[in-house]
């Protein structure tokens, strides 16, 4: 039976006029050259009925049970289309058990059902779960992090707790921009922080002052390949202007251990997990089912590079969609 992949991703917050998002053109690249068909949409193409005893989902008209593969990219909190994905795994899950011998195949569907929200909350709640060593995180719902910072000490990071970042006006261009502080002491909650978590929901997060930290690819529960990111002097950042990065495709053991337990502890069929040293020993610092490779095939250095693009599209759960 011919391949018949449906690549799902989010809208581009600054879009380039007829250009795809640079991981979805790798994606679609590696599926053709392997002769496979494929559909790429944005999720507000997506249209639901509720309707005749069952949930159908069309993308410009076409029922996603036409496909065979299913790939779903990035999303926004604020236009529902976590909950599109989730509503696609539900939909396909019938399908594959009244349709058994015409199974599709969703990346990520168990890991999908267990991330209820997909949150930096929700995350340090399933390694805690697992006993993953993550770091320390503290969310308050009432957003008073300068008067509280629970069992932390300073300094802290704080991070929104979607993961989204914000789009600001920079020398007149609109540039997108990581919604992540550093607050050192109770003194250092300057204005723009404290309007922040007014308006948005954030955790707060130890802050481990040792400027590089790791992302590691996990494929079908085995690490695959990696990166070393490293901070520029001027910024507690490893992602910004400047940083370094450095191919890290064979991983210590423990990083490695680390890595395959979350993807494992997930049923997650493809995922990147950031790693950071806190006491000379491995931590969780970030989650992603839909991690992008940009950076790792066009800024590393010292190595060379594994073909994450097409080990992601082969990277599907033999349960067929448990």
């Amino acid at each position: 039976m011919l391949m018949r992949f449906l690549v799902l991703d989010k809208t581009q917050r600054i879009a380039t006029t007829g250009k795809f998002p640079k991981r979805v053109s790798r994606i679609l690249e590696e599926i053709d050259k392997h002769g496979y068909e494929s559909t790429f949409a944005y999720y507000n193409s997506l249209q639901v009925e509720f309707a005749n005893d069952k949930t159908t989902i069309t993308v410009d008209g076409e029922d996603i049970v036409s496909y065979t593969h299913i790939l779903l990219g990035g999303h926004y909190v604020t236009d529902n289309s976590y909950e599109l994905k989730q509503l696609i795994v539900s939909v396909i899950d019938r399908w594959n058990k009244e349709n058994p011998s015409k199974k599709i195949l969703v990346q990520n569907a168990h890991a999908i059902k267990m991330m209820q929200e997909y949150t930096k909350t929700w995350m340090a709640n399933i390694c805690l779960q697992y006993n993953i060593p993550h770091l320390k995180t503290y969310f308050s719902a009432n957003r008073d992090y300068h008067l509280n910072i629970g069992p932390l000490e300073y300094p802290i990071i704080l991070k929104i707790n979607s993961g989204e970042n914000a789009i600001k006006l920079i020398d007149g261009e609109e540039k997108i921009k990581k919604n992540i502080y550093l607050v050192r002491s109770p003194e250092d909650w300057h204005e723009e922080v404290l309007d922040s978590i007014k308006e948005n929901d954030y955790i707060a997060q130890e802050f481990v002052d040792i400027g590089e930290d790791l992302r590691i690819f996990v494929s079908k529960g085995h690490v695959i390949a990696g990166w070393k990111r490293i901070s520029p002097p001027n910024s507690f950042l490893t992602v910004t202007k400047g940083s370094t990065y450095l191919y890290h495709n064979d991983p210590t053991d423990a990083e490695r251990t680390l890595a395959e337990t979350v993807a494992r502890a997930l049923r997650a069929d493809f995922m990147a997990v950031d790693i950071i040293y806190k006491q000379g020993k491995p931590y969780v610092l970030e989650l992603s089912l839909h991690p992008g490779f940009n950076a790792y095939e066009t800024k590393c250095l010292d190595g060379d590079p594994v073909n994450i693009a097409d080990a992601l599209i082969s990277s599907f759960s033999e349960e067929k969609n448990p």
